[in-house]
């Protein structure tokens, strides 16, 4: 018999590793393409806590797992990667993927970029969607330079905003 703890271990190595690591590939999709994905996330966690089908798992799960649905997962792995690129902490073959730059305002540092696009796909590419929800983030988080606080404290926000 696992105990509780070895159920979550297993779990998160299993399946949620698959789900984080490609976070970033499938996180811009459309919610009907996501939904399969969704609802992997809260089976694993219905079986984690013990929850029967249709009960609702989505407050149980940030709180009691810590585990992001797909939406904020991209938004966490999407924020953390272009604050990673704004200072020069990806690989080199990164260096001309994106067009970005980060500017000190008078509301803190803001991220920009030189690309325009013009055709209905341009508002859902990690480039705009990164650079619009970085712009969201508080000042506090934004001007955050260690990248492991910043992470820590990006995660945190994503769990309250998850909780709303």
């Amino acid at each position: 018999m696992l105990l509780r703890r070895d159920i979550i271990r297993r779990d998160e190595a299993l399946c949620l590793s698959h789900i984080q690591y490609m976070s970033l590939i499938w996180g811009n999709a459309n919610a009907k393409n996501l939904k399969p994905v969704n609802k992997c996330i809260k089976s694993v966690a219905r079986f984690v806590l013990e929850k029967q089908k249709y009960d609702s798992i989505k407050q149980e799960m940030t709180e009691k797992l810590g585990w992001l649905l797909p939406n904020f997962l991209y938004n966490f792995r999407s924020l953390c990667f272009i604050k990673q690129f704004s200072y020069h902490m990806t690989p080199t073959y990164f260096n001309n993927l994106f067009n970005l730059k980060l500017v000190d305002s008078r509301n803190g540092m803001l991220s920009k970029t030189n690309v325009q696009f013009k055709n209905k796909f341009s508002d859902r590419t990690m480039e705009s969607v990164s650079v619009k929800h970085f712009n969201e983030l508080s000042m506090e988080l934004r001007n955050d330079d260690l990248i492991p606080c910043f992470k820590s404290k990006l995660f945190d926000h994503m769990l309250e905003s998850q909780k709303l």
